[in-house]
C-alpha cells in the first residue's frame, strides 16, 4: 500500500561541506539516531551528490513511497540553498515540487494549459 512517487528534477540544491555537520546534528535529533548524513536521508529514501569538495549538490529519490520526506527536507531548510527545488510525480500523474523559499518548504503544483493551434 502507500502512494508511488518517482522523482522528476532536482535543480538548485546545495549545503556547502562547512554547513554538513550541523545538519547532520539536526537529522540525528528528528531520527533520535547518529548516523552519517547520507544514511539519514537514505533512510528516506534519498541518494546525495557531493561534489569534489564534498558540498552536497544533489538529492535524488530511490525510494518508492511517499510517507514523510517532506518532515526530513523541513529539518534542512537553514541549510538549503534559497529557490532550490525537488520535483516529484505521483502514481495518478499528479506533479509538484518541494521548493525551498524564504525559510519555507513550500510545495506547489504546476498549472497546465493545452493551447489549441487553430487550423484553415
Amino acid at each position: 500500500m502507500g502512494y508511488d512517487m518517482w522523482q522528476r528534477d532536482c535543480q538548485g540544491f546545495f549545503i556547502p561541506h562547512d554547513k554538513l555537520a550541523d545538519a547532520t546534528e539536526v537529522l540525528n535529533k528528528l531520527d533520535k539516531a547518529v548516523k552519517s548524513f547520507e544514511d539519514h536521508l537514505y533512510d528516506y529514501g534519498f541518494e546525495t551528490e557531493f561534489d569534489k569538495d564534498g558540498n552536497v549538490t544533489g538529492l535524488y529519490f530511490v525510494g518508492e513511497k511517499l510517507w514523510e520526506q517532506d518532515t526530513l527536507l523541513k529539518e534542512l531548510i537553514p541549510f538549503v540553498k534559497e529557490g532550490a527545488f525537488i520535483e516529484f510525480m505521483g502514481e495518478d500523474f499528479t506533479h509538484w515540487r518541494w521548493v525551498f523559499r524564504k525559510g519555507e518548504l513550500i510545495e506547489i503544483e504546476p498549472e497546465i494549459i493545452w493551447h489549441m493551434e487553430e487550423t484553415s
